[in-house]
């Protein structure tokens, strides 16, 4: 029982990250590529400032990632359970 209990506990820290609508849009974009500040401004439509900090959020939380390329940041989803998630919600809610 304790297993689960800590399996829930982890899961519920993860949905909690993406509890808010433009966390998610951006989580869904980069479920199906990496992409940079400017590419997920323009998708999520969110300034510079609020884009920057929710991709801190959830690279702090360990959801996403990056790689570096020259003189830019390419974010990426750090794991196959959350992209699986993240399209499972996409073909639920979106399609």
């Amino acid at each position: 029982m304790n297993d689960l209990m800590e399996k829930a506990s982890h899961v519920a820290k993860i949905l909690k990250n993406l509890s808010h609508p433009k966390r998610l849009i951006l989580m869904c974009e980069l479920s199906q590529e990496s992409l940079n500040v400017s590419q997920l401004q323009s998708r999520v439509q969110l300034g510079q400032s609020s884009t920057s900090q929710i991709l801190k959020g959830l690279t702090d939380q360990g959801l996403i990632d990056y790689e570096q390329r020259g003189k830019e940041r390419f974010y990426f989803l750090k794991d196959e359970k959350i992209r699986t998630l993240i399209e499972s919600l996409y073909d639920i809610y979106c399609k």
